[in-house]
């Protein structure tokens, strides 16, 4: 077998080494921050939705669900009661003995309103303006001990087979805007327009 030889090796000068510690460069900080805002500003506005967006998506879905009532009314030639509390409001059908009963089918099922709406008022006009505001048992919300709450009646309206509609102004609104629907028999239906 071949002799290994080892040799020695001399160093003529000391090298140290330093280990240099490198940040990010601005471009690449640039570019993560680019990234956080451009997700930030798909993300967050549909994680926190305005007051403005709950008033125009209730105002929306109330004015649907009267045009649907108001239908409903005429196909089955049975009158249809809305009633409106300040934080809810339900639908009722006439029955035979001349009760109203509730209504527990979608699209007609009591509603909630989201937390940041209410409904103001309802002015109804004609004959039918000066019933006052009532209280009673507002049967399909309970509270968490099963007790009915009892609620105050902002104001209703009913519809008929024949089409007649009681008229009326009703205010949706949160703190800072107000929306109106006017319920209007007619041609026209159902109107929205923004409060003065």
């Amino acid at each position: 077998m071949a002799d290994l030889v080892s040799m020695p090796i001399s160093v003529t000068g000391s090298k140290t080494i330093s280990h240099q510690i490198e940040g990010f460069s601005l471009l690449e900080l640039m570019l993560v921050l680019a990234l956080i805002a451009l997700v930030s500003a798909v993300i967050l506005p549909n994680l926190f939705t305005s007051d403005e967006q709950l008033l125009q998506g209730e105002v929306r879905r109330l004015k649907q669900v009267l045009q649907m009532a108001n239908r409903e009314t005429r196909m089955s030639a049975i009158p249809i009661r809305w009633t409106a509390y300040e934080k809810s409001y339900l639908f009722e059908r006439l029955n035979r003995d001349n009760t109203w009963h509730l209504l527990q089918d979608k699209p007609f099922k009591a509603h909630q309103l989201a937390n940041a709406v209410v409904i103001n008022e309802v002015q109804l006009q004609g004959e039918s303006a000066f019933i006052p505001p009532t209280e009673e048992v507002q049967p399909e919300l309970s509270n968490d001990a099963g007790q009915q709450d009892i609620k105050i009646v902002l104001g209703r309206i009913i519809m008929m087979p024949d089409g007649a509609v009681s008229v009326a102004d009703v205010q949706l609104s949160t703190e800072l805007v107000g929306r109106w629907l006017e319920v209007r028999p007619g041609m026209a239906g159902i109107q929205l327009r923004q409060k003065p």
